[in-house]
């Protein structure tokens, strides 16, 4: 394995009391404004952290949600929409007396994550309060009217409450992980123009042969993914076609992923707590990290590159929310015109 740079100072800027549901996603966001947006506590609230003052100013929206809130997403104009499992959605608006709640609806089913596409339309994990079935839902983000109730897609839907899923940079697409119980190895892509949406869609994607743990795409569209096949996995997403397979030995079993801004980086959270970040260009087959995270042996369910920062957020079964420095020696992946190694300073 070729020399890599060890970071294990993070800045914890958040413990948790309760534990996350370990059936949910993490309902933590990184806002355009660079504040984060978070209700990881199972709780009613969603707190605003500023990731360069944690210890300060954390400010908390009360909600009417009684449930807990399972998915958090920011739309285009900067109001915040928070969901729970009761299937309670809200959009928030902030003023100059703090965030008001300007439009809440019942909705018919419980609301497990979602993700808003450019065509003002939400993605959704559903299921329904009183058989649990399981369904994929695209409602109008603006009237939450039903636009699309995919109760089957024909390859089958992921029966688990977390659900790997990516949009694409321009949000047009997304990529899930579907299956039964049986089988949670393939991912799909889906148009999210609602006049192209069918039930029974045809684009797979086929190769890995265990549960798909993690799911990301590239800043140029490319679709990479993990699993406890031991495998990340690249994808071309006009042919659906596996481009690069990069080999994880047992120790390093991956969970959960980021891309790294304009890069072809990656950061991977390992099921044993380390995170490392490889580049998936100059990688083979098997791994080269450049950079290794140590944190304490728990593994590393949600992580997120913060650009406006520079750093890494993620979110651990130490129950911390915790940031972390991305070494200065990657500078020149991220600043290639404006890197100068150190002792050739003027």
């Amino acid at each position: 394995m070729s020399s890599y740079v060890v970071v294990d100072d993070p800045k914890i800027i958040a413990t948790h009391d309760r534990d996350m549901d370990e059936h949910l996603q993490y309902p933590i966001i990184i806002l355009k404004n660079g504040l984060i947006a978070s209700a990881q506590d199972g709780t009613h609230q969603i707190s605003l952290i500023d990731p360069s003052n944690p210890e300060k100013n954390i400010k908390k929206i009360i909600t009417p949600h009684f449930n807990t809130i399972s998915s958090i997403v920011e739309t285009d104009n900067g109001h915040l929409i928070s969901a729970d499992l009761d299937g309670v959605i809200c959009r928030w608006k902030h003023t100059c007396l703090g965030w008001e709640c300007i439009k809440e609806k019942q909705l018919p089913f419980g609301i497990i994550t979602m993700k808003l596409s450019c065509y003002q339309t939400i993605f959704m994990k559903t299921i329904h309060r009183y058989d649990n079935i399981v369904s994929f839902v695209v409602i109008d983000s603006k009237s939450y009217r039903i636009l699309k109730d995919m109760h089957s897609i024909g390859a089958g839907i992921d029966f688990t409450m977390t659900l790997p899923l990516s949009l694409s940079p321009d949000r047009k697409k997304i990529v899930v992980r579907i299956g039964d119980i049986c089988d949670l190895s393939r991912l799909i892509l889906h148009q999210l123009d609602i006049s192209d949406i069918q039930d029974t869609p045809k684009q797979l994607l086929k190769g890995h042969t265990r549960m798909i743990t993690a799911v990301n795409t590239f800043y140029d569209g490319k679709i990479i993914s993990s699993s406890y096949d031991m495998t990340l996995r690249i994808w071309d997403p006009d042919t659906l076609q596996c481009i690069k397979i990069i080999r994880f030995p047992l120790t390093r079993m991956p969970i959960s992923l980021t891309t790294l801004g304009n890069t072809h980086l990656i950061a991977i959270g390992l099921y044993y707590g380390d995170i490392m970040i490889i580049d998936t260009d100059t990688s083979k087959d098997e791994l080269e990290p450049l950079a290794l995270f140590t944190n304490a042996d728990r593994p590393v369910g949600f992580i997120q590159y913060l650009s406006r920062d520079h750093k890494l957020l993620t979110y651990d079964e130490d129950h911390k929310t915790k940031l972390w420095q991305i070494p200065e020696c990657l500078d020149n992946y991220f600043f290639p015109d404006e890197y100068i190694p150190k002792g050739q300073m003027n």
